[in-house]
């Protein structure tokens, strides 16, 4: 079984991209007309890429994605969407402006207190540190609550998406590092191990194993094309 990337360039055309959590429950009613609802944690992610029509070597890479993917018999590493929370993405410069550090307090490696006063040796507040957060604890089977060590995982929003060996994971809750998530974690992880914020990704598989089928219109420039996928959890 090979992963199959999903090209930056080809991630950069699609137009649309959503991955949710599929489960079943099962509920029985009662004589007196309640319904009691038993949820086993089975769920899975499932996703749909829309892409937009593509020219010359966009369409050359799609095409060759779907001889490559063999139907559902190889995966697809996907690239999530995560706007919305804090990223480390560019440069340490860029990051920082992001968040808000002034050009001065860049230059000069620290921000000093307000009205400019430094402490004694010469420096001020350390600015924020750049890089992806790592896991301040080690992360078993099943859990659902961790610690995030670092600025970006610190300030992760809640609803933003992380990732840990292609895992994908939601934050429900965030209390400066510890983070609550769903699904459950898919396998466990040492200590110190990184987390994908900034960039997560998720391995999947065609739902349908004609899932990727680009229609080529007079042999020129595709149709748009909707991508409809499965979490896949073999490693």
């Amino acid at each position: 079984m090979a992963i199959i990337e999903l090209t930056d360039r080809l991630d950069y055309l699609s137009a649309h991209q959503n991955f949710w959590l599929d489960g079943s429950s099962t509920g029985v009613q009662g004589l007196d007309g309640r319904q009691e609802v038993i949820f086993t944690e089975n769920r899975v992610w499932n996703g749909q890429i829309d892409l937009v029509p593509m020219l010359g070597g966009d369409k050359m890479a799609a095409r060759t994605i779907g001889t490559r993917l063999r139907g559902r018999a190889n995966r697809l590493r996907v690239p999530v969407d995560n706007r919305g929370t804090i990223r480390a993405i560019g440069s340490e410069a860029d990051f920082l402006k992001s968040i808000g550090a002034s050009d001065g307090d860049i230059a000069n490696g620290y921000s000093a207190f307000a009205d400019g006063a430094q402490f004694a040796d010469g420096s001020g507040y350390a600015l924020p540190e750049f890089g992806e957060p790592v896991l301040g604890q080690a992360l078993g089977q099943g859990d659902s609550l961790t610690i995030f060590d670092g600025f970006v995982g610190r300030n992760i929003v809640v609803g933003a998406r992380f990732s840990i060996d292609d895992f994908l994971y939601e934050v429900t809750a965030n209390t400066f590092g510890r983070v609550e998530f769903s699904p459950p974690a898919r396998a466990s992880a040492a200590k110190g191990r990184l987390v994908n914020v900034s960039r997560p990704t998720i391995l999947t598989r065609l739902k349908e194993d004609s899932g990727w089928r680009p229609f080529e219109r007079n042999a020129r420039i595709t149709e748009d094309m909707s991508v409809e996928l499965v979490e896949a959890f073999d490693r």
